[in-house]
């Protein structure tokens, strides 16, 4: 065991401190962690065919083009940190 120092607590050797849920991930909540990592990366697509669906078929700047292509964007930059 050894201590975190984010968390401030003595976790076991194969655990780690993960910045996107602000706590240690180890064997007691890898599921929930596996599956959060699932649903965050179903969102980033989903969003991603909706944005390239909007850009194909409405094709026109309207007021909400910037803010999709900004969330676009974020979207992106999150789904390749994931991956890393």
């Amino acid at each position: 065991a050894h201590h975190c120092s984010s968390c401030r607590r003595c976790i076991l050797k194969m655990d780690h401190h993960c910045v996107w849920i602000n706590n240690c991930v180890g064997a007691n909540n890898q599921k929930h962690f596996l599956l959060f990592l699932l649903y965050i990366s179903l969102h980033c697509c989903g969003v991603a065919i909706a944005v390239l669906y909007w850009l194909l078929e409405v094709g026109q700047l309207y007021a909400l083009a910037m803010p999709l292509l900004i969330l676009s964007f974020f979207t992106a930059r999150f789904s390749v940190s994931l991956l890393r």
